[in-house]
C-alpha cells in the first residue's frame, strides 16, 4: 500500500479527496501543520493543497519524489512538481483550448473556492437572514445568499491572489461572478468556438434542474455560438489528484 502525504491547514478539500479515493490502493495523510511532518521522504507523493511557506520549502528540498502542487507556487523551489489545474481552467482548456482567443463568457464559482472558511459563511449568512443575526464572516464581506458577486465585488472577497493564477487571456475574455453554491460552478461561453467537444457527459440541450446534484461535469451544446459547462468544483480537484497519484506509483 503506497502512502501519500497532502499537506493542508484545510481539511475541507481533504475530506473530499479522501472519500472520492476511499477504494484506491493508496494511503492518504492529512498533514494540517509543518511542524507534523517527520520524515518528508516516507511519501510516495506528496501534495500541496494550501498554504504553502518557508518552512515547506525546507522539506521539500530532501524529498526525491513527484510533489502535487495545488498552489502554484512550489514549481519556484522544486522541479519536480507537477501543478493541479484550478478547474475552470482545466475546463476550458481541455475542451476549448484551440479557441480561448476568440470565446468569451462568465464563470460562476461557488463558495468552496476559500475553502471550509466559505461554506461557513454561506451557512452562517443563510441562517442569519431568518433568525436576524449578524454573524461575523469569516472571508466573505459581501453577503452571498440569494444573491451573486459580479465583477469587482468578486474581487474584494480575497480572490486577487486566486486570479493571479489565470492566463491573461482568461482573465480578459471571462467575467468572474460568485454564486451561493457551495460546491458547483458554471462556465456559459459565448461566440463561435468551432471545435470538436469530447466528453463521456455530453448533453444536446440544457436541463439544469436534477443535474446539479450529480457529481459530474456535463457541457451543454446550446448551438454553434453558445455552450454551458456545469462541474463539481471539487470533483475536478479530486479527479486531477487521483489521475497523477496512480501514473506515479505506476497503477
Amino acid at each position: 500500500m503506497k502512502n501519500i502525504g497532502v499537506f493542508s491547514k484545510d481539511n475541507f478539500l481533504f475530506k473530499e479527496l479522501e472519500e472520492f479515493t476511499s477504494d484506491s490502493n493508496f494511503i492518504l495523510e492529512l498533514i494540517a501543520d509543518e511542524e507534523e511532518i517527520k520524515d518528508v521522504t516516507a511519501y510516495d507523493v506528496f501534495i500541496v493543497l494550501s498554504d504553502f511557506n518557508e518552512k515547506l520549502v525546507n522539506f521539500i528540498k530532501n524529498y526525491n519524489g513527484t510533489v502535487l502542487d495545488l498552489t502554484g507556487v512550489v514549481k519556484n523551489y522544486y522541479n519536480n512538481t507537477e501543478d493541479i489545474v484550478e478547474p475552470s481552467v482545466y475546463l476550458l482548456e481541455k475542451y476549448f483550448g484551440d479557441s480561448l482567443d476568440v470565446i468569451k463568457g462568465n464563470i460562476y464559482y461557488p463558495t468552496c473556492i476559500f475553502g471550509k472558511a466559505g461554506i461557513d459563511d454561506l451557512v452562517n449568512q443563510t441562517k442569519d437572514i431568518f433568525t436576524f443575526g449578524n454573524t461575523e464572516p469569516k472571508i466573505l464581506k459581501s453577503s452571498i445568499p440569494f444573491n451573486a458577486i459580479l465583477g469587482m465585488g468578486f474581487g474584494q472577497n480575497g480572490l486577487k491572489e486566486y486570479i493571479s493564477r489565470f492566463s491573461d487571456t482568461i482573465i480578459s475574455n471571462f467575467d468572474l461572478r460568485l454564486l451561493p453554491f457551495s460546491t458547483y460552478m458554471i462556465i456559459d461561453i459565448f461566440k463561435p468556438f468551432n471545435v470538436e467537444i469530447y466528453s463521456d457527459y455530453l448533453e444536446e440541450e440544457i436541463a439544469l434542474s436534477g443535474i446539479l446534484h450529480d457529481r459530474t461535469h456535463k457541457i451543454y451544446l446550446m448551438d454553434d455560438e453558445r455552450a454551458t459547462v456545469v462541474a463539481d468544483y471539487l470533483k475536478l480537484i479530486s479527479e486531477q489528484i487521483t489521475e497523477k497519484i496512480k501514473f506515479n506509483i505506476g497503477e
